[in-house]
């Protein structure tokens, strides 16, 4: 097993093949007209490292990973909420818990130039994370549109 080395509190997203993700959370931010349909962040919290927060990176295009502690709700005023619920339960994440990732590779759309995110493999499953405009997306298949964009798996030939 891997033991993740923080770049300050960033984490090596590939760092964690070896280890299980053990709990996991997505925030949502909810004002007036409701909650959003996307999370703001996810949080898993992995057999050996504690908790991580992975969210959107300033860029907008990519994603960061950090360390953090406990995910909570969060009052932010006149502006709403952002309350945070258990993925546990939810696809994509149910099928992925308590199994060692077997494998953590980079996504790459060709006109961003850089990884908007990562395909983590399990032995029978594979999750994707990534950027999409301000959207924070996790989904077990490749959406239409990062196919159409021309994403690929880093070291690969291209096929996905």
């Amino acid at each position: 097993m891997n033991n993740p080395v923080p770049n300050g509190d960033q984490i090596d997203p590939k760092s964690l093949v070896g280890t299980a993700i053990v709990e996991v959370a997505a925030s949502f931010f909810t004002d007036a007209r409701g909650r959003s349909p996307h999370p703001v962040f996810y949080y898993v919290r992995t057999d050996s490292t504690g908790w991580i927060k992975i969210s959107n990176a300033p860029d907008g295009q990519t994603l960061r990973w950090r360390l953090c502690s406990k995910p909570e709700d969060v009052d932010v005023q006149e502006l709403g909420e952002i309350a945070v619920e258990s993925q546990e339960n939810t696809p994509p994440f149910d099928a992925t818990l308590n199994e060692p990732i077997l494998g953590v590779e980079s996504i790459i759309v060709p006109q961003v130039g850089a990884a908007i995110g990562v395909l983590l493999r399990w032995a029978k499953r594979q999750l994707l994370i990534f950027a999409w405009g301000d959207e924070l997306v996790a989904s077990e298949t490749w959406p239409t549109y990062l196919v159409e964009g021309g994403a690929e798996v880093e070291g690969t030939d291209g096929t996905i």
